[in-house]
Order: structure tokens, then C-alpha cells, then sequence
């Protein structure tokens, strides 16, 4: 591609966020932001690959009646099997930290995925959301991060997908594998 087609393929995704702040700096906001919630996701669905693939477990089976539906019970249904003797047992320390930090930067994550992102030069991005209190009240929030804070999560989130992945290899032949029915 030229140069220019580059150029105008970058403009048609840039996110109407502020006319006045640079290209770039509307560009690595946008990417640190998506390498955050792509490594998150990639935590997300491991995480939940491997609760169901244990939950095929007859180690592990008598412990749910039906499989979780919602996130964050099957993240709970994973906490609470690692608690249990079986082919997790080996792994139930790594795996244990590994969700402290899911549940450390979950809200973070909620924030990254949900929130509107507006961008000031020399200022950062502040990302505007809505989140409810108790019974019908809702508070609006911003959170207001500079460019090295969101490169500073972008590489957390990206670090923290690898080492997932790596506990998903190490359990990935103690599990039954995954089929069709599931």
C-alpha cells in the first residue's frame, strides 16, 4: 500500500474523539486500548475454556449442576475446583494468582470495553461512563489516564495473556478435551 492509501485508511478509522489532537495521538490511545481489552478477552475465554473442560472432569463434575452461564460464576466455579484434589491440584497456585489479577483489573476491563473514550492534547483520554449504585440511582464516572498509563495497561494485559495461555498449555493434556456436545 502507498503512503497515501495508508494515510487515508488510517483517517476512516480514527473515532470522532476530538478533531484537534493529533492523528497519532488519537491512533495509540485507540491501540493501547484495543491491545488491552484483546488481551483481556484472550484471558476471558481461556479462563473459560478451562472451567469447562474440567467441569467434564470426574474429578471435578459433582461440583456444579448445571455449567455456569454468567462469567463470573464460571470464574467462581474454577476458584472453588482448585480447592479440590485432582489433575488442577498441580496447578491450583499459578491458577489462584492468576485469578486474583482477573478480579483486580475486571473493573478496569469493564471500563476499557464500555466506557466513551474522549481525548485532550497533553492531557490524556478520559473515559466517561455510567454505573449504578443501588436500587435506581446511577452515578456518571470518568477515568482520566495519560498515554504511558494506557501503554502501561496495553503491556500489563498483554503480559498477563501470555502467561494464561502458558497455564492453559501446562493443564491443556490433564483436561479432558473439549467436543462437539459442548
Amino acid at each position: 500500500m502507498g503512503e497515501e492509501r495508508i494515510g487515508n485508511l488510517q483517517r476512516g478509522l480514527r473515532l470522532d474523539v476530538n478533531p484537534w489532537v493529533a492523528d497519532q495521538i488519537v491512533s495509540d490511545a485507540l491501540l493501547y486500548r484495543g491491545v488491552f481489552l484483546a488481551g483481556w478477552a484472550n484471558v476471558e475465554t481461556t479462563l473459560i475454556e478451562i472451567a469447562i473442560r474440567a467441569s467434564c472432569d470426574p474429578h471435578y463434575s459433582d461440583h456444579r449442576d448445571t455449567y455456569p452461564s454468567k462469567l463470573k460464576s464460571r470464574v467462581a466455579y474454577l476458584d472453588e475446583i482448585l480447592c479440590v484434589p485432582g489433575p488442577l491440584s498441580k496447578h491450583a497456585s499459578v491458577a489462584r494468582a492468576v485469578l486474583q489479577r482477573y478480579r483486580k483489573y475486571e473493573e478496569f476491563r469493564n471500563i476499557m470495553a464500555h466506557a466513551r473514550m474522549t481525548i485532550l492534547p497533553q492531557w490524556g483520554a478520559t473515559f466517561h461512563f455510567f454505573q449504578a449504585k443501588s436500587g435506581r440511582e446511577i452515578t456518571y464516572k470518568t477515568l482520566r489516564l495519560t498515554q504511558e498509563q494506557l501503554h502501561w495497561y496495553a503491556l500489563r494485559a498483554a503480559r498477563f495473556s501470555r502467561a494464561v495461555r502458558k497455564l492453559a498449555g501446562k493443564v491443556d493434556a490433564i483436561l479432558p478435551p473439549l467436543t462437539a456436545a459442548e
